[in-house]
This record gives structure tokens, sequence and C-alpha cells, in this order.
């Protein structure tokens, strides 16, 4: 380490001492207790330099008095320091893998008496901050797909499922040990954008993914004006021609293939779901079903 030396210029008003006097101070200075080595030391070198002033006006006995008091330059020893060391995080996780983060569960009395001794295994995905500055975690299963996703904001008090479920933060909870790492910083967000297709397939979403949105029809020499279009896809509302259906999830299987969950009323009122399974073709120009063989429909021109 490079040690700096600090020069201090101090000015001491002249206290006049014999030869004898100033000699027992010294030896006084000298020979004094400190509380610490260190800054003794300097303690030390302070009451010499307070002496300092009393030789100097001694060696000048029978010359002509300054009428400004003598300087006196004084070297003080630098008080060495050294860098605190990192704080390591403290972590409820087992393991971290390719951005996924292990916990694992405790084994229950029950569990023990029919012979389990190992508590399951569950993982979690940091996606960092959404909009409402909440925290976001997904649970994945070992295959990388993504089982429910959960918000909770900081400091976390109810944690939200994606669902629509909500629960009371618990860090002894599994859930509740993920979001506490997420708020002390221990875990690394993955953005969804760097999620690879294997992690990020099959999973569910609340609307339609925008490249499917449009129109959609067989017969679009005429700009799908003869009649209307078979299939119109938007961000929650599906059409059948001119039957009406509201989208209540869509899960994803890549990013050119989902099934379309919706539900609506029939002539008595009473409720109908559906399951539509739909994949891009052409690049994107075509829309056909998930299965082979399927009726291949065109993307109508926008008006």
């Amino acid at each position: 380490m490079e040690m700096t030396t600090t020069w201090a210029r101090l000015r001491v008003n002249p206290v006049k001492l014999s030869q004898s006097e100033l000699s027992q101070q010294v030896v006084a200075c000298s020979s004094r207790e400190y509380d610490a080595p260190r800054h003794g030391e300097i303690r030390m070198q302070r009451c010499l330099v307070a002496l300092a002033g009393s030789a100097l006006v001694l060696a000048s006995c029978g010359q002509k008095e300054s009428n400004s008091p003598p300087s006196v330059a004084v070297t003080e020893a630098p008080i060495e320091t050294t860098a605190r060391p990192t704080p390591v995080l403290h972590h409820y996780y087992e393991e971290e893998e390719r951005g996924v983060y292990y916990y694992v569960g405790a084994v229950s009395e029950e569990d023990r008496k029919n012979g389990k001794a190992a508590g399951e295994v569950y993982g979690f995905r940091y996606l960092g901050k959404n909009g409402e500055d909440q925290h976001v975690l997904t649970s994945v299963a070992d295959n990388g797909r993504v089982i429910y996703k959960a918000f909770c904001s900081d400091p976390c008090k109810i944690i939200r499922y994606g669902d629509g479920e909500r629960v009371g933060y618990n860090p002894n909870s599994i859930i509740g040990a993920a979001f506490a790492d997420a708020m002390s910083g221990a875990l690394k967000s993955t953005s969804p954008e760097t999620v690879g297709e294997s992690t990020s397939y099959p999973r569910t979403v609340s609307s339609i993914p925008k490249v499917f949105i449009g129109a959609w029809d067989e017969i679009i020499e005429d700009g799908c004006k003869s009649r209307e279009a078979r299939f119109v896809l938007a961000a929650k509302k599906f059409y059948n021609f001119e039957v009406e259906y509201d989208v209540t999830s869509v899960e994803l299987f890549s990013a050119n293939e989902i099934d379309l969950h919706t539900t609506t009323t029939d002539d008595n009122g009473s409720q109908i779901n559906e399951v539509w399974q739909f994949k891009l073709a052409d690049g994107g120009k075509a829309l056909t079903g998930r299965a082979k063989g399927g009726t291949i429909f065109r993307r109508c021109p926008i008006n």
C-alpha cells in the first residue's frame, strides 16, 4: 500500500523554559502511556511538537526576539485503513441453474412416517419488476414450462397469482422465500426476451399475441369485401363469421401455435365454451389449424 505523508505547519506560542525543565518535559512525553500504539505514537509526536516552541526560544536566548512567533514544520504519520469486505447476500434458494432458482420444501411429520426423507424441489425464474413496480416470478417445471406467474410489491404484503388468486406474504413459505430473495437482491433478473424458446413454452397468457391479430379468410382476392371474414382475432375478442366470443385465455405452444379458449352464449342464454387451435404458416401470412391438413386462411388486407 502506498503511504501518503501529510505535512502540517503549526504555529506555536513560545513558552520560556529552562534547559532542565525542557529536558524533563521531553522525558515525560516519551515515557507517557497511551491508549493505542498507533494513536499513542501520533499523540506523543503532538506532545513533542508542543515543546518545540520552547526549544526554539531557549536556542534564541541572547538574540533579538522576533515580533512574530516562529513556525515549526511537523510530519504526522498517516493512519492506515483497510477496505471493508463486500457483504455476502443471504438467500433462501438452494441452487441456481441457468437463471432458475431452486427451493426445497420442508418434510412434514406425516411424510416422514411414510418414509419420505427429502422435501419437494420448486423452481422459479425472476423477471425483475413490471410497470407497476412489482416483483415478478414464474414457477417453472423441470422441462422449463411455465406453470404460473406471481407478483408482489416491495415491501411484499400480498402475493397475487396470474389467475387472480391472492395469498398473504410469508417468508417461511416457498413462494414467500422466493419473493424475499427477490427483494433482497439475491436473484438475478432474466428478461422474457432472453429466455430461450425451450424454456418459454408452453405457457398461458390472457390475450391473443399480436402476430395472430387480424382478419383471416379463404377468399381474399376481393379484399374480403364480399362477405364477413371467416375469423377475426383481436386481443380479447374472437369472431367466427358473425358469432362473437370472449377470449378467456390463450395457451402458447410456440411463437406460431396457440390454443384459444373462448366463451359465448347461445340464443337461449346458455354459456358455450370452445377451444380453437391455430398455427401461423407461410411466414405469418397464413393461418391454419394445428393438426395437419387443415384449411388455409389468408390475412385480409388492412383497409
